[in-house]
């Protein structure tokens, strides 16, 4: 029997888990109400006698105080808990996504019918390594076997057949628009008969999902539009607050409407000027008809700009590469859920040319499905593949550097290849004994070089612990730096002979990620 690998895309709206065993896939139905299609909410709930529900269950509970959802972007908070009512206790970011990865793993067998199995996780690119590791520790704490964890546009390349069947090369952007973050992927794939080499040239990724369009739907139209309606439902509300952010249920519940408006409207054939209606029922027993337009959602977005926004994006992608531009492209895709939304394929359709990216060419299925497939094929390409040989090399998606002097010094390049060196860079023993002989590592996804090291945009991914003895003669030593390919970052310390020798004092190692 061939070897069952599970693929889990853990979205922030969404859950989805595929397996694929080198012939069949498989998709996961994760609880009985699941409808047709892989995903279900990615939503938990605490309820009394330790029951746990996600998904579909845990949705329609109206519990809300112990009730979570999109646990994914938490995980990005640096000190997130939440009190639950039903439990009597806190419970940190990583300790929920524990929770749902236990439960998803007994899902799993359950529908497999076997005990073990090895899972690829998915996460966004604009997520950093501590973030990466948290979902890693969520998932082995679930008893879940983590064989890798990579970026969602990675994965997704891996469920499109076409790019892997016929000779010659191709350039390919990947564009996944999902609940919490917009992904791009620019990858060069090389067939020359049973070889195939996969290159990531470069990789963007930005903090804008679906979740901010529904927040953004909530607050640009639907308040404005019906502000003295919805400041008397808040007003009469007699909900409690939720304890973990101090909103009220009723303005999730607006925020939840303008979701449903917004799905309903660009999954069905209307006019941009016709209104879509939706009933809501406040806590007190009462209806409302509130009601959108596809053009009121649209005149939002060049509000607030999002068309430049992404072309901005796509623009830095080629930035980043040195090899390819936009006309070298001969592939786009698009997926996660907010892809399903016309105006973001338009805006891809001219960038590229409809001949690279047919804006009407796409399957909703095939949109939500694919990181997960694709995390499997992605896995057996790499490890398994027998009929095929594949070399795969992606790029690190941020930059990695170091604390002098209280800023952050940049030693690694954003898209360099996992497996880059640095040069020999010196560092001073008299400032190490300042620090106890720790090095401080951290990483950037902006272009920043010699910032003050409580800059926002600096992340703390690690120390590493000198061995103090081996340092005692010198007063300046030299270092090395490696990204290896486990994601496992690799410094080496020299000393520099008075003859011009350069002798290796010891290699020190940070792991920072799946």
């Amino acid at each position: 029997m061939n070897k069952q690998i599970v693929g889990i895309d853990f979205g922030a709206s969404n859950l989805k888990v595929i397996a694929y065993n080198g012939r069949k896939e498989r998709v996961i139905k994760l609880n009985k109400l699941q409808s047709k299609g892989a995903e279900i909410p990615n939503v938990i709930y605490y309820g009394k006698d330790n029951e746990i529900k996600i998904g579909d269950r845990a949705e329609k509970e109206l519990d809300n105080k112990n009730k979570i959802s999109y646990i994914k972007r938490k995980l990005e908070l640096k000190d997130w808990k939440c009190y639950i009512e039903n439990i009597n206790r806190e419970k940190n970011a990583q300790e929920i996504a524990s929770d749902i990865f236990t439960l998803l793993n007994n899902k799993i067998k359950e529908n497999l019918s076997i005990e073990k199995f090895d899972s690829i996780i998915t996460m966004p690119v604009c997520f950093s390594e501590v973030q990466k590791n948290r979902i890693k520790k969520a998932a082995i704490s679930a008893g879940i076997d983590v064989k890798s964890i990579i970026t969602e546009p990675f994965a997704a390349l891996f469920s499109i057949e076409e790019l892997f069947e016929d000779d010659g090369e191709k350039i390919v952007v990947i564009f996944d628009f999902g609940g919490s973050t917009l992904d791009l992927s620019l990858v060069k794939i090389i067939k020359d008969d049973e070889d195939i080499e996969v290159i990531e040239l470069a990789s963007v990724g930005l903090h804008y999902g679906g979740m901010d369009i529904d927040k953004g739907i909530y607050e640009n139209i639907l308040y404005p539009k019906y502000k003295d309606i919805i400041d008397k439902i808040l007003s009469e509300s007699k909900q409690d607050v939720i304890t973990s952010k101090g909103l009220s249920v009723e303005f999730v519940n607006f925020v939840n409407m303008a979701k449903s408006l917004k799905e309903n409207i660009f999954a069905t054939d209307i006019d941009d000027d016709d209104e879509m209606e939706e009933q809501y029922l406040d806590s007190l027993g009462n209806f409302y008809e509130f009601g959108l337009t596809k053009q009121e959602i649209i005149n939002m977005f060049e509000k607030l700009g999002l068309k430049e926004k992404i072309i901005e994006a796509l623009d830095e992608l080629f930035e980043n590469s040195d090899e390819v531009n936009k006309e070298d492209v001969t592939i786009v895709k698009a997926f996660g859920g907010s892809s399903n939304i016309d105006y973001f394929r338009n805006i891809l359709s001219d960038y590229f040319g409809e001949d690279i990216f047919d804006s009407e060419d796409w399957e909703l299925e095939e949109v939500y499905t694919a990181i997960a497939s694709g995390a499997t094929r992605y896995f057996y390409a790499k490890e398994l593949e027998e009929e095929y040989n594949f070399e795969i090399h992606n790029v690190i998606a941020f930059n990695i550097g170091i604390e002098e002097n209280n800023r952050y010094i940049k030693y690694i390049n954003r898209n360099e290849f996992y497996g880059f060196e640095t040069l020999y860079r010196p560092l001073f023993i008299k400032e190490l004994n300042k620090k106890q002989y720790l090095l401080s590592i951290y990483q950037s996804f902006e272009d920043i070089d010699g910032v003050d090291i409580d800059d926002e945009r600096v992340i703390f991914m690690g120390n590493i612990k000198l061995t103090k003895e081996l340092y005692s003669t010198s007063d300046v030593i030299l270092f090395k730096m490696k990204m290896l390919e486990d994601s496992i970052l690799k410094l080496s310390f020299y000393e520099q002979k008075e003859n011009d020798d350069i002798v290796l004092i010891e290699d020190q190692f940070l792991s920072i990620g799946g």
